[in-house]
């Protein structure tokens, strides 16, 4: 992962060989990124998928790396409220996802049969998420507090 200014280059910010930085997001004050291991040379898939966060820097010295979870998959998502969010698809079913990069907890809310997500994850503040899925009649941005999402256990 790599950190630029306007008025200086770009440096390594996070190097995690011999694996790979996937997906990257901050929000406030931390910075959350997946790193994959074990990659498959043919199918190019990984063995090993893992969540990391840290209070966000702008020198690799300065981060304080720690590792949050074990991801199902890579799944790129947004960092919101020390949540990292995204959508998971299992067969026809998808899912709302979100991990507590605190807690290193997962929570979990199905979508609606019927329903597709058609935007990433937004930040709405006071500890509420908004998603906009599209189905029924149309399209809406679902306003969900983060509570509501229960833990998966």
């Amino acid at each position: 992962m790599m950190h630029a200014t306007l008025t200086t280059g770009p440096t390594v910010l996070v190097d995690r060989l011999p694996g790979d930085v996937k997906s990257s997001s901050a929000h406030g004050t931390t910075l959350a990124w997946l790193e994959a291991y074990d990659r498959d040379p043919l199918e190019g898939r990984y063995g090993r998928v893992e969540l990391w966060a840290s209070s966000a820097a702008a020198q690799t010295a300065d981060l304080r790396p720690r590792f949050v979870s074990t991801m199902r998959s890579i799944q790129s998502g947004r960092l919101l409220d020390d949540h990292y969010c995204f959508t998971r698809r299992v067969d026809l079913q998808r899912y709302f996802e979100l991990y507590d990069t605190v807690s290193a907890r997962l929570r979990e809310l199905p979508v609606p049969a019927g329903w597709v997500p058609s935007s990433g994850f937004h930040y709405i503040g006071g500890g509420e998420v908004g998603y906009g899925i599209a189905g029924g009649d149309g399209a809406t941005l679902w306003r969900v507090p983060i509570s509501s999402f229960p833990y998966v256990e």
